[in-house]
């Protein structure tokens, strides 16, 4: 059964506002576009896109010429894909509780923090021990998460508006009783999520743990300075390896 907090997501993105914002557009980010050309395999590798929703990042891959598997619990969302690209596979799924056999995919999305709504903690350490298991050796997993600090001075250490905008945010969590567990209140036009808040220690950690190699961070802009991230990047992508020798395309 699912929790209180999962549940409560799903029922934010099954509503109807939510659905028509997250079909709207089917497109990279451009940060997005450039990992992906710069750490996964050639088309048509065959890849898993978890917590897909409409398929935002599933249906750009697929006209690259991968071989696409979305995922999701939000059938309101998997649905609206449906629609919008009938011929890709998406599938209600448990990130946490895959239903692939092992080294079924050469690579893996869980793209714009979809892994923080991913609750309890052990959950998302199962989460990352399933997607490590599904991969071939040494096949990239891509993937961005909320960095708390980030999320405070991003706008920059002199940016008063940046501070009034992180105070709001941080007023939210009064009464949050997630807040020892990182999970804290995202406002959304359709109400609150509750999303992780981690950094990219905490983040790495996770990767190491849950047995990936090589865990790198990386910046939204392509910046690649550990400090720099740590303070100022709201959500790094991060990108982590199966065990075996990485699979990096050629230039």
């Amino acid at each position: 059964m699912p929790d209180d907090v999962t549940t409560s997501n799903i029922a934010l993105f099954a509503d109807p506002y939510s659905v028509a914002l997250y079909s709207r557009e089917q497109a990279f980010f451009p940060w997005e576009g450039r990992l992906v050309g710069e750490y996964f395999p050639r088309p048509p590798a065959r890849v898993l896109d978890l917590g897909c929703g409409a398929g935002r990042v599933t249906i750009p891959l697929a006209r690259l010429g991968y071989d696409l598997v979305g995922i999701d619990l939000s059938d309101a969302l998997l649905d609206a894909g449906r629609r919008l690209a009938p011929a890709i596979d998406f599938r209600h799924m448990d990130a946490s509780a895959l239903d692939f056999p092992d080294a079924s995919f050469d690579a893996a999305i869980f793209a714009y923090n979809g892994l923080d709504c991913v609750y309890p903690m052990a959950s998302r350490e199962r989460t990352l021990c399933e997607v490590r298991r599904v991969l071939r050796p040494g096949a990239p997993f891509l993937f961005s998460s909320n960095n708390f600090v980030g999320t405070l001075f991003s706008g920059g250490f002199f940016y008063l508006r940046g501070y009034l905008g992180a105070l709001r945010w941080l007023a939210r969590q009064i009464g949050n009783p997630l807040i020892r567990e990182r999970y804290l209140r995202y406002p959304d036009p359709a109400g609150d999520h509750q999303l992780y808040y981690g950094s990219p220690d905490l983040t790495l950690a996770q990767l190491r743990a849950a047995g990936f190699a090589h865990p790198v961070v990386r910046g939204r802009y392509g910046n690649d300075n550990p400090r720099w991230i740590a303070w100022r990047e709201m959500y790094p992508h991060y990108v982590a390896w199966a065990p075996g020798a990485p699979i990096i395309p050629a230039r």
